[in-house]
């Protein structure tokens, strides 16, 4: 439960909140096995597309993957997981999930 709240107050916990957690555990768990799922048999050097030539939508998927990567690092050096946790949960089911949608 330390990645869920910040550590550094006082943290409260309830079966409610596991069960919320678990839930939120598999959603982001199974995204990031969809995504990388995708990625089998991708070879970079016969497979990678120019920036310049990518859809406007994997453009914008790219830019908030990097976002997201800078905030995440981030974090990590301020010991602020509970904003991981938080961040991840997020894009693991929202806006973001319409990208997957889309193929």
């Amino acid at each position: 439960m330390g990645c869920v709240s910040d550590f550094r107050e006082d943290v409260v916990g309830s079966e409610l909140l596991m069960r919320r957690v678990a839930e939120n555990y598999r959603k982001i768990r199974n995204t990031f096995r969809y995504v990388l799922g995708n990625l089998y048999g991708f070879d970079p050097q016969r497979d990678a597309v120019p920036f310049q030539k990518l859809e406007d939508l994997d453009r914008y998927m790219l830019g908030k993957t990097a976002e997201m990567s800078t905030d995440v690092l981030r974090w990590y050096d301020e010991f602020a997981f509970h904003r991981i946790y938080q961040r991840s949960t997020t894009s693991a089911s929202s806006s973001e999930c319409f990208f997957i949608s889309m193929y």
